[in-house]
């Protein structure tokens, strides 16, 4: 790819997704990584500070969201010396489809060092083999050119570690900022968490709970998944979030059964 494609585009009121924000399941229907990039968007834009670190961002999908134009409103919930809460709303046609709400933190530079160690960091990306995701070559998608190295083969038991990269940026010449690429890819931990269920099972995600305690920083994200517990046609995946500096955050879903014929023909679907 010569030039970095965009997720979506603005006309100064509405955003319209491009084919680089769709899902590899339908492409007249978005991804979850490209939604939550723009309500994360929408809520950084409230940051009271630059040193300000959007600390929590919890979003729900409230049903299948299409490619047409959009509108996206935020809402300033609590106000606070050292916390802001932001709400993030987005609308097909005045029907909210998707909301964020986000936790920004001021930063205490004369707090005491961490009395508690990092855990262990994963292997670097570099010298790993890409892997494809099986929904990529039935059309453009956010899949597309997001870059999968895994560390552990995807559907071989517990503990799938891969590092990602998303290429793209948000408008046209405007970049992902770390926040907006670990939301971009925080969409990623149901599908982390179905690689590690050899069984193949596939599952939807409904919400992401995401939490970070400093911006994410390089190009490269790496996820691990830490639990998934399940039952009954609902899972919950739990994964760290690391970067080439090591542990930065974390990211919990909540998943419910859904057959994907792509799963049982035997490649990896994200």
């Amino acid at each position: 790819m010569s030039e970095k494609q965009s997720i979506f585009t603005f006309d100064g009121s509405r955003y319209m997704p491009t084919d680089w924000a769709v899902g590899p399941w339908d492409p007249q229907l978005l991804h979850g990584g490209a939604t939550a990039t723009l309500l994360a968007h929408g809520i950084e834009a409230t940051q009271p500070e630059p040193d300000w670190l959007l600390a929590k961002l919890n979003f729900d999908f409230f049903r299948p969201i299409r490619k047409t134009p959009m509108t996206l409103r935020t809402e300033i919930v609590r106000e606070g010396k050292r916390v802001r809460l932001v709400d993030a709303f987005l609308a097909e046609e005045d029907v909210v489809v998707a909301r964020a709400s986000g936790f920004m933190v001021a930063p205490t530079y004369d707090a005491p060092a961490p009395l508690i160690p990092a855990t262990h960091a994963p292997a670097s990306w570099q010298g790993l083999n890409p892997v494809t995701d099986a929904g990529t070559g039935r059309h453009l998608q956010f899949n597309s050119d997001i870059e999968f190295r895994p560390i552990t083969a995807p559907f071989s038991g517990p503990g799938i570690v891969v590092w990602v990269k998303a290429p793209y940026d948000l408008l046209p010449g405007t970049p992902l900022t770390p926040t907006c690429r670990t939301a971009a890819m925080s969409d990623f931990a149901n599908a982390i968490g179905i690689w590690s269920d050899p069984a193949r099972r596939g599952f939807i995600n409904a919400d992401i709970a995401l939490s970070t305690y400093r911006r994410q920083r390089g190009d490269w994200l790496c996820l691990e998944s830490a639990a998934r517990p399940d039952g009954d046609g609902i899972a919950v995946s739990n994964v760290l979030l690391y970067d080439e500096a090591g542990l930065f955050g974390s990211v919990s879903t909540v998943c419910l059964a859904k057959p994907m014929k792509s799963l049982s023909e035997g490649a990896p679907a994200a």
